[in-house]
C-alpha cells in the first residue's frame, strides 16, 4: 500500500503526531511519502491522507497566495481522485484556532468536503458532532481513532526533587504547572488570577510556553505581578527541557476556552502528571477511560477554591506511577488507521 500524507514526518520537532503515525505504518511495510504537488501529479496512491488542511493552506499572510493555495490544492485532489486514491481527512479540532483569512478558510473548507471519502475524528464526541458541522460529511464513512501518547518521545528520567531544583520551587511546595504554546484562548492570565487568590503561602504556579504576541505576554506579566509563587518561563521550552517541568509538577492544569481533543493532555499523561481540565469536548471521555486521579473536570469558570481543592486532592492521591495508556501505543493508533485504509480500498 502506498501512501501520501500531509505533513507525514516534517512535522516531527513541531508536532510529533504525524510522525509517530506514518512510523508505525512504515515498520508495518507500507510506503509513506510526504505530500507534494509533484507527487500528486505524478504518482499513484492508494490513499491520500490529510490533516489540518484549511489552516495550513490558508496560512500565507497574502489573501491572494492562500487562494492561490487553495486552488491548486483542490485541483490536485480532484486529480487524485480521478486515478483512484482515496482521500481521507483526519479531523483534530471542530474549528482552527487562529485563521488569517476566515472568509477564504471557510470556502476552502465548503470544497474540501466534496472532495474527500472519508473522516477520523479523535473522539466519539467528535464523530457525534459532525453531520450538524459538517453535513456535506454525513454520507460518508467515518471512524473514530484515539490520539496516541508521546511516551518514548521525549527524555524522562529526571526526579521530582532535582526538577523542583532546577526551577527553584521547594521540593514540599505543591506545584501547578500550565506548559504549551500560549494564546488567546488557553486562558493563561486568568489562571493565574484565579491562583492569586488562593492564600496558601507554601504553594507554586509554573508557566512555561511562548506567548503568541507581546500583548498577551505583558497581561501575562501583569496577571503575575510581584507574587513569588508564580514562576514564569515565557519563552519556547526545547523538548529535552520538557522533563524539568512536568516532572516537577504535582498537577497540570489546561483551562482553555474551548477545548475538543488536546494533545496538551496527552502529553501530561505521558509524563504521568494528572490534569484539570475543563468538562468539554472528549475530556469526559478521558476522565471515564482513566478515571479522575488521572483526569479531574470542572464546568463553567475555574474558580481558586476548585483549584486549590484539586491540587491538594492530586498531590495526595493514591495512584499507580504510570497512567494506564498501552491502548493509546502507536502500534495500535497505526494498526488502526491502516484497517480504514484497507476497508476504503476494497471499496
Amino acid at each position: 500500500m502506498k501512501v501520501l500524507a500531509w505533513p507525514a514526518f516534517k512535522t516531527r520537532y513541531k508536532n510529533p503526531y504525524p510522525w509517530l503515525l506514518y512510523t508505525s505504518m512504515v515498520q508495518s511495510g507500507v510506503t509513506v511519502e510526504e505530500l507534494s504537488p509533484r507527487r500528486l501529479l505524478t504518482g499513484r496512491y492508494d490513499i491520500i491522507h490529510i490533516h489540518w488542511p484549511v489552516e495550513t493552506i490558508v496560512r500565507h499572510p497574502r489573501w491572494s497566495m492562500a487562494l492561490l493555495r487553495m486552488l491548486l490544492f483542490m485541483g490536485l485532489l480532484h486529480w487524485a481522485r480521478w486515478r483512484e486514491a482515496q482521500v481521507v481527512w483526519t479531523i483534530h479540532d471542530e474549528q482552527p484556532h487562529v485563521l488569517l483569512h476566515p472568509g477564504l478558510a471557510h470556502w476552502c473548507q465548503s470544497l474540501l468536503v466534496h472532495r474527500v471519502d472519508a473522516t477520523i475524528t479523535l473522539c466519539q464526541v467528535s464523530q457525534q458532532r459532525l453531520p450538524a458541522q459538517l453535513p456535506e460529511l454525513a454520507d460518508k464513512p467515518s471512524f473514530v481513532i484515539p490520539h496516541g501518547h508521546y511516551r518514548q518521545v521525549y527524555a524522562n528520567q529526571i526526579s521530582k526533587t532535582a526538577a523542583k531544583d532546577q526551577l527553584g520551587i521547594p521540593d514540599s511546595h505543591p506545584t501547578l504547572l500550565f506548559l504549551g504554546y500560549i494564546s488567546p484562548y488557553k486562558n493563561v492570565p486568568q489562571l493565574i488570577t484565579t491562583f492569586r487568590q488562593i492564600q496558601q503561602p507554601d504553594i507554586a504556579l509554573v508557566v512555561a510556553g511562548h506567548p503568541d504576541d507581546e500583548p498577551l505576554r505583558t497581561a501575562i506579566e501583569q496577571a503575575a505581578g510581584d507574587d513569588g509563587r508564580v514562576r514564569l518561563h515565557l519563552r519556547f521550552i526545547a523538548d529535552d527541557g520538557l522533563q524539568v517541568f512536568f516532572q516537577a509538577a504535582d498537577l497540570v492544569v489546561l483551562p482553555f476556552q474551548a477545548i475538543l481533543n488536546s494533545g496538551s493532555v496527552l502529553l501530561a499523561l505521558s509524563f504521568d502528571r494528572p490534569v484539570l481540565v475543563p468538562h468539554l469536548g472528549a475530556m469526559p471521555e478521558w476522565q471515564q477511560q482513566l478515571g479522575t486521579t488521572w483526569v479531574e473536570t470542572y464546568e463553567g469558570p475555574l474558580t481558586a477554591e476548585r483549584l486549590e481543592a484539586a491540587l491538594m486532592a492530586q498531590t495526595n492521591a493514591e495512584r499507580p506511577r504510570q497512567a494506564p495508556l498501552d491502548w493509546l501505543d502507536w502500534s495500535v493508533i497505526g494498526d488502526k488507521t491502516l484497517d480504514v485504509y484497507r476497508q476504503l480500498c476494497r471499496s
